[in-house]
């Protein structure tokens, strides 16, 4: 069975599972479009997280990242106003949240897209188009 993107990011972080209760990680998913922020959810729910929290453009985001601290930040790179790259420059800038894990999603596939990210420090995940 083909394995979805959040499940491949989840098997290439070297963490003892079966040890860890998912439904206590809270996850922020940031997305302008409402479809995409929903499937992601499903599939986050699906794995065993429970506490997913929405938020449709940057300011909202942030906003929750500073009444709550999360395991995991999920954006799209495509969002009106700040794109997601910037979203994710602009958080690390900030020491608070400099150590929350973040995955940029993207249907971009150009390889100026990946050395952005790379440039931007983020690592590159390219085997999960494979899976």
């Amino acid at each position: 069975m083909k394995k979805s993107v959040l499940e491949c990011f989840f098997a290439s972080i070297y963490i003892d599972w079966a040890s860890i209760t998912l439904s206590k990680f809270k996850i922020l998913v940031v997305g302008d479009k409402n479809d995409a922020r929903l499937l992601i959810h499903r599939q986050l729910k699906s794995m065993g997280f429970e506490k997913i929290v929405l938020a449709k453009e940057r300011r909202k985001a942030l906003d929750e990242m500073f009444l709550t601290r999360f395991y995991l930040i999920i954006a799209d790179w495509d969002m009106p106003g700040m794109d997601g790259l910037s979203f994710y420059k602009n958080i690390q800038a900030n020491l608070k949240f400099q150590d929350i894990p973040f995955l940029l999603l993207t249907a971009q596939y150009q390889k100026e897209f990946v050395l952005k990210g790379i440039d931007a420090g983020m690592l590159p995940v390219s085997s999960l188009k494979k899976n």
